[in-house]
């Protein structure tokens, strides 16, 4: 099933607060870096973002923490992590294995968009001001740095 068709059988269930924007991703098993799985993630005007398994189309876990909508999101090379940009002038780095928010970047205004580079070392956050910010991924440990409700 690809992420069209998952949103497709969401629809009728969730109406108009269906996620605007998603990325895919593969899901790769940790010691033999084999791929298990497709995943997307999704945000949302609920200032959320959802973890998707695209196979079962079964929503896996809700990030929750950006106090507006959820402008952008980007998910690191590895897929291990994810990065959201919100309205609410804040970056998150999340954990997409267990949900928690890993890092809080402040953006002079509200952030629209965000990408991360292929080396997985710097995050680059276009505003609404039509600033290009760039923040590092260096520092930023395994564990959880700011609980998800912060």
């Amino acid at each position: 099933m690809n992420i069209e068709e998952v949103f497709r059988k969401l629809r009728p269930i969730m109406g108009e607060q269906l996620d605007i924007l998603w990325q895919e991703y593969l899901v790769a098993d940790t010691d033999t870096r084999q791929t298990v799985g497709r995943r997307a993630i999704s945000g949302s005007f609920d200032k959320t973002l959802k973890v998707w398994d695209l196979e079962s189309g079964a929503c896996l876990r809700m990030l929750e923490g950006h106090s507006h909508w959820v402008t952008s999101v980007s998910v690191t090379p590895d897929g291990r992590r994810a990065v959201s940009a919100s309205h609410d002038h804040t970056l998150r780095v999340w954990d997409l294995e267990s949900g928690l928010c890993l890092a809080l970047f402040p953006a002079v205004a509200p952030a629209l968009s965000v990408a991360v580079s292929s080396c997985r070392a710097s995050i680059v956050c276009g505003t609404e001001t039509e600033e290009v910010l760039f923040f590092e991924f260096r520092g930023i440990a395994a564990g959880p740095l700011v609980p998800n409700q912060a």
